[in-house]
């Protein structure tokens, strides 16, 4: 390849091209934008009562279990649990449906990895599905 040639719009910005950014893409964190100080006093006290777990603890404070009955009420449904991420929330759902080895779970083309590992975790088989215009998975394109 000629390294005098000209930048084009068919280059890319690695071979020569012009960048389509010039600047970093903003970070987003959409929960911290909801954060105020009841929430840093909470975390102030459950640091201060060394209890930070929710089965172990100097001073146990049942945070865990005050959040899972407030929302259990709050969906008007008999129980909820918390967990600590979105996989963590994928890994519970697919054990809670019984999800095993040898199963396969459609999943969106699009998708985050921790969706696949998920799936992976429980010995399970993943299978990808494409997305329509609105990123989530296309009902035709499942057989």
């Amino acid at each position: 390849m000629n390294q005098e040639k000209a930048a084009t719009s068919e280059q890319l910005a690695i071979d020569g091209g012009v960048p389509v950014r010039t600047q970093p893409l903003p970070l987003e964190f959409p929960g911290i934008h909801h954060m105020d100080d009841e929430e840093t006093e909470a975390a102030v006290r459950l640091l201060r009562r060394r209890s930070l777990f929710r089965y172990y603890g100097i001073d146990l404070q049942r945070e865990v279990e005050s959040l899972e009955s407030e929302f259990a009420r709050f969906l008007g449904v008999s129980h909820a649990v918390a967990v600590t991420s979105g996989t963590g929330a994928l890994v519970t759902a697919l054990s809670a449906l019984g999800v095993g080895p040898g199963q396969e779970v459609i999943i969106p083309a699009y998708f985050w990895v921790s969706v696949a590992a998920a799936v992976v975790n429980q010995g399970a088989i993943p299978v990808l599905a494409d997305i329509d215009e609105t990123f989530c998975v296309d009902p035709a394109e499942v057989d």
